[in-house]
């Protein structure tokens, strides 16, 4: 015989249970993506916000993106002020492109005042210096002083030369691109640099280009936002590719334990602001320039091509900073062997050093985790905002083992701060100091999952509480204690 009172109380906890479970955000587990019309995807243009999967293309769900919060927002309008600056950092090693780039940057600027260049120069001795190349190509030649690289006459006339800031080295001193970045950090002045703009030398830009990357790293309402990708093909710049205005996005990566190297781009289309993203891009990084004095360049990671920029990625994410796809193709870069350049070489000696390095900073298996190394790491560790683990659940890619099966293209943020917080800063402080930030949103070491976690055990208590009370109810009810037969 079966009692009617379990039959009874079996069927209303199913139900109780699958009528919690539904109320759960399907937001909780991945981002939410909406599939588009059949018959619409001959016509992406009449889509917003598209994102492309290994299923075809997905509109991206904006709330579902930020449904566990939203990142502390800018702490000041520069991003919509004419006079704030925007230094350029390059690395350059015998390019022959690198004057180009400044000419465009400059001759394509609404504000050319504000724009700086920080130039970590690895020339050969036969090279031109780049003062030179510059004035020349903007018309105005000069003769250089060989012991100070300044022009011998004061009245030169080479325009915006007083916003060039140049590290000179021989070329055979390279040591990778890796470290020629990190020295340029000695050339960012914190005070009165307000954003930071790393790119490769050979790079070409559309008009107004400083007042539209601005513009849209403003429209991501972040403090801590960098826009990062791979930059379109110079020959795709300002065009509507596709008739879906298509952008590049980063978020696959292939690698070995401990060192990951960032995928071809994949797409997203038709952004309305920028795109979140779970990489980091060495090609194109624009960002207020506290990220340079919190995350700079590792200058450890000498004769590094490969992997440097998961490195750094994961550096900036953990310190709070959030990566995004700019919204359009407005920085495009040479590819191949249309880069120009000469014959170089960087010596690669202490290679195997900057990989270990790299392993034990992604707390790889072997990799040497005792105190010593990892106070070799530092000032170049992991931020404390955000972990590891959450960074490798964030973009599905696992450094330790070199997984990326689980890779995402749409993201979910992830928040570090208590949203209720207000930024100050004591008198006299500028946002550049970085105190007065918002606390910690989440535990050291708290999991994404977390978040997931968290409302499957509070359904389990609730389904728990409602059981019972509904037992209670059964245990009293008449019709609870009759039986029935089965034969």
């Amino acid at each position: 015989m079966i009692s009617s009172r379990c039959v009874w109380f079996v069927t209303l906890l199913l139900g109780t249970l699958l009528s919690v479970i539904s109320e759960i955000p399907s937001g909780a587990v991945a981002v939410a993506v909406m599939p588009i019309p059949p018959g619409d995807r001959v016509s992406l243009s009449r889509h917003k916000n598209l994102i492309l999967l290994k299923d075809g293309w997905r509109r991206i769900d904006p709330e579902k993106q930020f449904e566990f919060g939203r990142p502390p927002p800018p702490f000041d309008d520069k991003h919509k002020r004419s006079d704030s600056t925007i230094l350029v950092l390059i690395a350059a090693l015998r390019e022959t492109r690198l004057k180009d780039t400044l000419v465009s940057m400059i001759k394509n600027a609404t504000h050319p005042e504000r724009i700086r260049f920080a130039i970590v120069q690895q020339n050969a001795p036969e090279d031109d210096d780049i003062i030179s190349e510059y004035c020349r190509a903007m018309g105005a030649p000069v003769d250089l002083d060989p012991n100070t690289f300044l022009p011998t006459d004061p009245n030169h006339g080479c325009p915006y030369l007083e916003n060039i800031r140049v590290l000179r080295m021989r070329s055979s001193e390279a040591r990778g691109p890796a470290y020629a970045r990190a020295l340029g950090n000695k050339l960012v002045d914190f005070e009165h640099d307000d954003f930071c703009m790393q790119i490769d030398a050979h790079t070409k830009v559309v008009k107004d280009w400083d007042v539209l990357l601005l513009e849209d790293w403003g429209k991501a309402e972040n403090e801590y936002g960098v826009l990062t990708t791979y930059p379109t093909n110079v020959h795709d710049l300002g065009k509507n590719t596709g008739n879906h205005w298509e952008m590049p996005h980063l978020c696959c990566a292939t690698g070995r334990r401990g060192i990951m190297v960032n995928c071809q781009a994949k797409a997203a289309a038709n952004l309305e602001y920028p795109l979140l993203a779970p990489l980091w891009a060495a090609g194109l990084s624009f960002s207020k320039c506290h990220a340079e004095k919190v995350a700079p360049n590792d200058p450890n990671l000498k004769g590094v091509f490969a992997g440097e920029e998961y490195a750094r990625g994961v550096r900036l994410w953990t310190h709070g900073y959030d990566f995004y796809s700019n919204s359009r193709p407005w920085i495009g870069t040479y590819y191949g062997g249309e880069k120009g350049g000469k014959s170089f070489h960087w010596k690669t000696d202490q290679i195997n050093e900057a990989h270990e390095r790299m392993a034990t900073l992604v707390k790889a298996p072997g990799s040497d985790r005792s105190p010593e190394a990892l106070a070799r790491l530092e000032p170049y560790g992991l931020g404390t905002k955000r972990t590891l683990e959450q960074y490798i659940e964030f973009t599905g890619i696992d450094p330790r083992n070199g997984d990326t099966s689980q890779a995402k293209c749409a993201v979910v943020y992830v928040p570090w701060y208590k949203p209720t917080s207000s930024p100050t800063f004591p008198p006299g402080e500028s946002t550049r100091s970085l105190r007065g930030e918002p606390e910690p949103f989440s535990a050291p070491g708290e999991p994404v999952a977390l978040h997931v976690r968290g409302q499957i055990v509070l359904v389990i208590l609730l389904v728990l509480v409602k059981s019972l009370s509904l037992w209670l109810l059964c245990t009293k009810s008449k019709v609870c204690g009759k039986t029935v037969r089965k034969d």
